[in-house]
């Protein structure tokens, strides 16, 4: 025996219950199996979308802490003034591998030298 559900229209109460109003049981399933299998993956995408965005919002939080933004500013001092301790070696080494229009044989020795105080 078939069972029949009545079709939307006839639920809504817009039309009388003729014959022609009414669905198959296995047409109700299938649509509603159709359903759920598209909210289901419009969840799985959604959870997928964000979760990335989740984990990026960690990194950044973990980027901006004030641990690492000090961390960060006490790095770039320390190669400041690394930089401009080379900047200061290269300045006399140029100085010295030209004295007075001539140059100098050992270079790399004087440079290593110097770098090593």
């Amino acid at each position: 025996m078939k069972r029949y559900y009545p079709n939307a229209d006839t639920l809504a109460g817009m039309t009388e219950h003729p014959e022609g109003s009414y669905m198959l049981c296995s047409e109700h399933e299938s649509i509603i199996k159709r359903q759920a299998a598209a909210a289901l993956a419009g969840m799985d995408a959604a959870k997928a979308i964000s979760s990335g965005q989740l984990q990026q919002a960690h990194r950044l939080n973990r980027e901006s802490s004030p641990e690492a933004l000090e961390s960060e500013r006490s790095a770039n001092a320390l190669l400041t003034e690394e930089n401009e301790r080379l900047r200061g070696l290269m300045k006399g080494w140029s100085s010295y591998a030209w004295k007075d229009g001539q140059y100098i044989d050992d270079v790399q020795g004087y440079f290593d030298e110097q770098t090593r105080s």
